[in-house]
């Protein structure tokens, strides 16, 4: 579906008025313009949202795997821990760049940087995901069937792995709308 322009600004004529009862001739009607300002691309306050709302979860990650008293770094949790802090900076990074366009006025539009903005946002959903998977995956194991939770913290691990797949889905809007600008991009 195409976005339209609002009637207020693209009036309405009707057609087929005969012309000899003081209607005016008849026109066809205007093409439809789509809006200028796309608040869903990055460079407007939801890109900005999105992008703090994915770091803040990204840290809630590290937070959950780093609380428990007894602490170890277990092989198991490494990947989410490393895909938490790349899913962390490159959210930052990026919500530096949405306020920087804001403060300017001017929106990232740009065709390629769209294109950028959408494969890291890719690579960073699929990891961060990927690791959510296999934390949880090793943590039920031990948990459950291997019964070694004496010896490990498993509710905390349990409790990360979730926020990493809220983490991942947290990216997953920024993808695809940025993905959504880049196609769009190419019709213009």
């Amino acid at each position: 579906m195409m976005m339209q322009g609002h009637p207020a600004v693209h009036p309405f004529q009707p057609m087929g008025l005969e012309e000899g009862h003081g209607a005016q001739e008849a026109q066809p009607a205007a093409e439809a313009v789509p809006p200028a300002d796309l608040p869903e691309v990055d460079g407007a306050a939801l890109g900005a949202v999105l992008r703090i709302l994915q770091a803040l979860s990204a840290v809630s990650v590290l937070a959950i795997l780093v609380s428990p008293s007894k602490f170890a770094p277990e092989f198991r949790q490494s990947w989410l821990a490393v895909a938490a802090v790349g899913q962390f900076v490159w959210s930052l990074l990026l919500w530096v760049l949405n306020i920087y366009a804001l403060l300017v006025m001017r929106p990232l539009r740009n065709r390629w940087l769209l294109l950028f903005f959408a494969t890291g946002d890719a690579i960073a959903t699929v990891f961060v995901y990927g690791a959510a998977w296999i934390s949880g995956g090793i943590t039920i194991l031990v948990a459950y069937d291997l019964k070694l939770c004496d010896e490990n913290n498993c509710p905390s691990f349990i409790g990360a792995s979730i926020v990493g797949f809220v983490c991942a889905n947290l990216a997953l809007p920024s993808f695809l709308l940025n993905l959504w600008g880049y196609l769009r991009s190419g019709d213009e």
